[in-house]
């Protein structure tokens, strides 16, 4: 860890290099160097309760060592003015940290949703168009939806591409159109079945993944 504010948000304090549990009976806090938002309770070494957190603080010591310490504790050793400019930051990072889980997890749900259409609607298209030639049925009986599912899916990868690139400018952009590409991968979803249970009504059970695709996680955003 970085002597001062390290630029990320540290989440697992216990595990940063040179952090110890326990406090030597000689060593002795010199310094706050940085904050932290642990995902799970950590103890302060100082008080004696040993006070569990998950907001704190990181104190040098004067052995080289690393401890970690609750709010209380924090005052005393570094003083309000070195808790405000540490909390500052940390709350700017946890920001930070919580804008980058969100596009993450929104550009893959366009992966999968891309994948769902590009996948598993493809190979459904080319299924009954199968099963219309094994009947010696023509095929202009059935849409033909390879042109819309190939669009589709350009578009969804394009959007993934653009929201790891520039989610906080795209951000609004990319949700305004994300029900549009739900609706439109349901409804070539909706055609392909129906196409083929005309085609093969002895095979009705053979339908797309029970997976909905508006349970790829962002449909109430």
């Amino acid at each position: 860890m970085e002597t001062e504010l390290a630029s990320e948000l540290i989440v697992d304090p216990d595990k940063v290099e040179g952090v110890v549990a326990v406090i030597g009976a000689l060593e002795n806090p010199v310094r706050l160097l940085d904050g932290y938002i642990s995902e799970k309770s950590v103890r302060c070494a100082f008080c004696q309760q040993r006070q569990a957190h998950n907001r704190g603080y990181f104190v040098e010591l004067d052995s080289g060592s690393i401890a970690l310490a609750g709010h209380c504790c924090a005052l005393r050793i570094g003083g309000q003015q070195s808790i405000d400019k540490i909390s500052k930051s940390v709350t700017r990072k946890k920001k930070t940290a919580d804008l980058v889980k969100e596009r993450d997890c929104f550009a893959a749900a366009i992966d999968v949703l891309a994948s769902y259409v590009e996948n598993d609607l493809g190979c459904f298209q080319v299924t009954i168009e199968t099963s219309a030639r094994e009947a010696n049925l023509p095929l202009h009986q059935y849409p033909r939806l390879t042109d819309d599912l190939v669009s589709l899916c350009r578009k969804l990868r394009d959007a993934a591409s653009l929201c790891r690139r520039d989610y906080h400018h795209q951000k609004e952009g990319l949700l305004k159109k994300w029900p549009i590409w739900l609706a439109t991968a349901e409804r070539l979803e909706s055609s392909l079945v129906q196409s083929l249970t005309e085609l093969s009504p002895q095979n009705g059970a053979f339908v797309l993944p029970k997976r909905r695709i508006k349970d790829l996680g962002l449909e109430s955003q």
